[in-house]
């Protein structure tokens, strides 16, 4: 659904209009590290603790501190950024409209600031269809509300996407709100805790968590706000087509990497280090065994992926998504070891890694940007989760050796090379009418020659490793 949003998007809008809309989500996601200072983090930490003793008093005040603290800090970003909107968008987006658009989207960020204190309640209290619900309703009234709001605005599509925003978060949360009223009402009628003691209860873990957090969403929107500075806004709106494409490998693999969490956890805290090392051994080899063929066909097929989605003029970022379907590899390997990295604990460390991290990723899109254009901001990416794969390999290390299966690496590349090899030579021989007919049926063929030669000739795959993965953690 929200990549179907986004198609929706960038083939009624313009190439400036399409990258000023995710620059300025992008800028509002890196100011929101101004406004959450790790409360969202830190109630989510200690408001299931307040309602498993059933202390209906603090978390009356849990929350009201985080209502109040989200609504002070966000008003006085937005004030910052209401005076700054013009000088913002003549200077930094370098578009007259981006200071009307960015006063509008303030709403927006008003209302989902509102709505996730909510959320972090609804997260607390267990109510798994609520909080679930909140990223599917969005993208449904999202997509819902599209037609209207450009029936509205039949002039002006931009604007018509900025007040579909704006109106979907407004729905959303008079929805949430009446459900929490609905369902947790006694809390408005209980007595406070001193709001006091609530904050001196908060202080030790929210400044660390502030710091980590902050640290988390400057390296994930800083790289699209340095590329809107020094490349313009359809520089933006290449790298939101590209990056997108090869994010769809991520919405498939993502799922799995959470669910090794709680089961590193486990294994850790019952000494079963051994267990841990066959899953480490599966995700080093199998991940990269069964991702990479994935990755190639993005890479050889680039141009044809976004012909087939997108507008012609958006064909030209077929680069990038070669690149940044190399990128996604290394982010789908990052989130897989940091989880079993984030099992064994070890915050301060990883707060350490995530530092660095962030600051190679600020300097190396700077350079790399200046150097190699739009491009450079995936490169930059590339390196930055490199170092940070390679920093959680370190650490794990730390607490339990293992071995990096180089050997099968050297199959894997020769398996690789064999099936890009096979997507020219098949191609040379199967025809159909349809071009898209013709890449689905190469494509299938050699990705089951790559399998069939990596499993029975070079036995890449060890069956007793993947056993270690359907083992679930005791009750």
């Amino acid at each position: 659904m929200g990549y179907l949003i986004r198609l929706l998007y960038a083939n009624n809008l313009s190439v400036s209009e399409f990258g000023l809309f995710y620059a300025i989500l992008s800028f509002f996601g890196l100011a929101s590290v101004f406004t959450d200072v790790g409360f969202s983090e830190t109630q989510r930490y200690f408001l299931p603790r307040y309602i498993a003793k059933r202390q209906v008093s603090k978390i009356k005040a849990a929350v009201t501190v985080s209502v109040l603290s989200k609504t002070l800090f966000t008003l006085l970003a937005s004030a910052v950024i209401v005076l700054l909107s013009t000088y913002l968008g003549i200077h930094f987006f370098r578009m007259p409209e981006a200071s009307v658009a960015l006063r509008l989207m303030i709403l927006y960020w008003i209302l989902s600031n509102a709505l996730s204190v909510l959320s972090d309640v609804f997260f607390a209290y267990k109510d798994a269809a609520i909080y679930g619900s909140t990223e599917v309703l969005r993208m449904v009234l999202t997509a819902g509300s599209i037609p209207f709001f450009f029936y509205i605005f039949p002039n002006s599509k931009f604007y018509a996407i900025l007040w579909g925003w704006v109106a979907v978060y407004c729905v959303m949360l008079l929805v949430y709100v009446g459900l929490f009223v609905k369902r947790h009402g006694e809390i408005f009628l209980s007595k406070s805790f001193p709001i006091r003691n609530i904050c001196t209860e908060y202080i030790p873990f929210l400044i660390p968590t502030a710091i980590q957090g902050g640290i988390q969403t400057i390296l994930n929107n800083s790289t699209v706000m340095i590329l809107t500075f020094m490349q313009g806004v359809g520089a933006v709106a290449m790298y939101n087509v590209a990056q997108p494409i090869a994010n769809i490998l991520l919405l498939f693999i993502q799922p799995l990497a959470a669910l090794l969490l709680p089961i590193t956890i486990e294994f850790d805290v019952t000494k079963q280090h051994g267990k841990i090392r066959r899953i480490l051994q599966v995700v080093l080899n199998l991940g990269v065994f069964v991702l990479l063929p994935f990755v190639l066909l993005l890479v050889v097929y680039s141009y044809e992926a976004i012909a087939l989605l997108f507008k012609s003029v958006y064909t030209q970022a077929s680069g990038l998504l070669k690149v940044a379907s190399f990128q996604i590899f290394i982010i789908i390997m990052n989130n897989f070891i940091n989880t079993i990295a984030t099992g064994f604990g070890m915050p301060r460390e990883r707060a350490r890694v995530f530092a660095v991290a962030a600051i190679l990723n600020i300097i190396l899109s700077v350079v790399m940007i200046r150097v190699f254009g739009t491009i450079g901001a995936l490169l930059a990416g590339c390196v930055t989760y490199s170092y940070m794969v390679l920093s959680w390999l370190r650490l794990i290390r730390t607490k339990l050796p293992f071995i990096v299966p180089w050997r099968n690496y050297g199959m894997i590349s020769i398996l690789s090379a064999t099936f890009v090899a096979l997507q020219f030579v098949l191609r040379s021989v199967i025809h159909f009418s349809n071009l898209y007919i013709t890449i689905g049926v190469v494509s299938i063929a050699s990705l089951t020659i790559y399998f069939v030669l990596g499993i029975f000739v070079f036995k890449i795959i060890d069956v007793s490793l993947i056993r270690t993965l359907r083992s679930k953690p005791s009750i």
